[in-house]
């Protein structure tokens, strides 16, 4: 059922065995398999049933270091975040495609990486996420989709692979309302923002919730089990905030570190000696699955060999592609068009000359870097609570596996003679028009060795789960480390973010946090 914190006598104390901070992707899932397991659950939704503007303002933050959206239009980080019933998945796009084993592994060359979860146990609670997720297949590869229509692969072999990813129609704030209202174990309760965690006197246990409403309104809960599931910016900021000593799960200085993002922008084109409908698979397509529709949509990402042998971190691309011979092709504002790129770069290949051209469209994986975090600001928010502040920082690989990560597809195109690829490291600029790659303007001057990376509105590895404390703020089962009852889910405790969009990652790790708590309420 849902209730309102507003409707709370001040100072009311509300009693529950678990407590889950958050109506996002994480805490829905979680709360809606604790229940089905018998449990009782309380959740903490910040915001109502819709947007709200001063609900939404609670948000604001301090942003330092590199710059978020366009170089020449930078917003705030928290622009995407979305703080009401459902969270992010209001407006999220809906990618989803699983991590690979190679995401786990700890690589050669990376200051930090690897998971110490194994693959196969993050990989069997996939199935429970794609169901959570509303999607028609837990499979993801080309043969499988092949099977139901899907065009061929343009390229898979031992330089680069193609993967599939399906897009999730799941909107949680609308698909999992009427049964949350109905539920007689799960109470949801709205407007209610928690400012602090209180513990007993060892400082290993969370005995209070401490919740504040926008009008003032002041109330406790008293849970057995608490579970964070914020999201990547606010669990830590709640965990610092909690208390004099530096914050709670901070023993090694860890909460808030290692902030990451994808990267996301477009940074190339391919001129291919193969007619559009060939690369048909990169568009978005719909096909019926066992009488449901899905749309799904191929891209290229780096075999694990290459990422392994290279030292590089996780590189996907996605082409956006035009027909060099039809009405389709945009004019730029100033400079070549996309019919002159493919005449600068000659004939595409032995096959033929030019036929298709894509931009490549690129999401890539950041590297671990201490001093990207989350801190805390001495300015306080309308419900007294402490501001946080972000500073994103990037490092040298970033931006060195991008532009080799891109160099190794333009070798594979060339080695098999579909065609070649053009790195623009930041001067391809799209603008306003008509077709699928809308206009385009070449810059030299945004080409440099520091060129822009945009970011993907994914926040994650905030507090990073690990076996060794002085590694991670979670350990495996996603408890807190040097806490008793306290768990957090989320991305924010991804080990490191790998290249795959992160929802159905997290929906899988809720999914599999239900388990200890199952087995710690029983």
């Amino acid at each position: 059922m849902f209730r309102d914190a507003r409707s709370l006598t001040h100072g009311e104390r509300l009693r529950t065995p678990i407590c889950v901070v958050g109506a996002g992707a994480a805490g829905i899932t979680l709360a809606r398999d604790l229940a089905a397991r018998g449990h009782e659950v309380l959740v903490l939704e910040s915001g109502g049933l819709d947007y709200e503007e001063e609900v939404q303002a609670l948000h604001e933050m301090e942003m330092t270091g590199r710059l978020f959206g366009p170089a020449d239009d930078p917003y705030p980080v928290t622009t995407t975040r979305l703080r009401y019933f459902g969270g992010t998945t209001n407006h999220w796009a809906g990618y989803c495609r699983p991590l690979r084993p190679v995401d786990l592994e700890t690589r050669p060359g990376l200051a930090r990486s690897g998971w110490d979860l194994p693959y196969e146990e993050l990989a069997r609670w996939y199935p429970a996420a794609t169901e959570v997720l509303g999607l028609s297949s837990d499979r993801f590869d080309p043969a499988h989709w092949a099977e139901h229509g899907h065009g061929p692969p343009l390229l898979h072999d031992d330089l680069v692979e193609t993967v599939v990813f399906q897009l999730s129609p799941v909107n949680f704030g609308t698909r999992y309302r009427d049964e949350l209202e109905r539920s007689e174990a799960v109470t949801v309760l709205l407007h209610a923002n928690a400012t602090g965690l209180r513990t007993d006197e060892s400082g290993r246990r969370v005995t209070e919730v401490a919740v504040r409403t926008l009008e003032g309104g002041q109330a406790t809960v008293e849970a057995g089990v608490v579970v964070l599931a914020m999201g990547g910016l606010e669990n830590p900021r709640l965990l610092l905030a909690s208390n004099e000593r530096g914050g709670i799960g901070n023993d090694h200085d860890l909460v808030g570190r290692f902030f990451c993002e994808h990267f996301q922008h477009t940074l190339g084109f391919a001129v291919v000696a193969r007619p559009p409908e060939a690369l048909a698979a990169y568009h978005r397509q719909t096909h019926e699955v066992a009488g449901q529709e899905v749309t799904v949509q191929s891209a290229l990402v780096l075999n694990d060999d290459v990422l392994r042998r290279e030292g590089l971190l996780g590189l996907e691309v996605q082409l956006a592609v035009a027909d060099l011979a039809g009405d389709d092709v945009p004019g730029t504002i100033d400079g070549p068009t996309v019919r002159d790129l493919g005449a600068v770069l000659g004939a595409a290949s032995a096959e033929g000359p030019a036929r298709s051209v894509a931009l490549c469209q690129v999401f890539a994986e950041q590297e671990l870097n201490p001093t990207s975090r989350v801190l805390l600001t001495d300015e306080v928010d309308a419900l007294g609570m402490r501001k946080a502040a972000l500073h994103w920082d990037h490092t040298d690989l970033d931006r060195r596996s991008i532009e080799a990560g891109l160099a190794i597809v333009g070798r594979a195109l060339g080695r098999r003679g579909l065609g070649r690829l053009q790195r623009t490291l930041g001067n391809l600029v799209p603008g306003e028009g008509e077709g699928p790659l809308g206009r385009i303007d070449i810059d030299p001057a945004r080409a440099t060795p520091d060129f822009h990376l945009a970011h993907g509105n994914h926040h994650m590895c905030t507090t990073r789960m690990a076996a060794d404390p002085s590694q991670g703020v979670v350990d495996l089962d996603l408890r807190v480390h040097g806490t008793a009852n306290l768990y957090v889910a989320g991305s924010s405790v991804f080990a490191t973010p790998g290249v795959a969009a992160p929802t159905i990652t997290l929906v899988a790790l809720a999914a599999r946090l239900a388990d200890p708590l199952d087995r710690e309420l029983s």
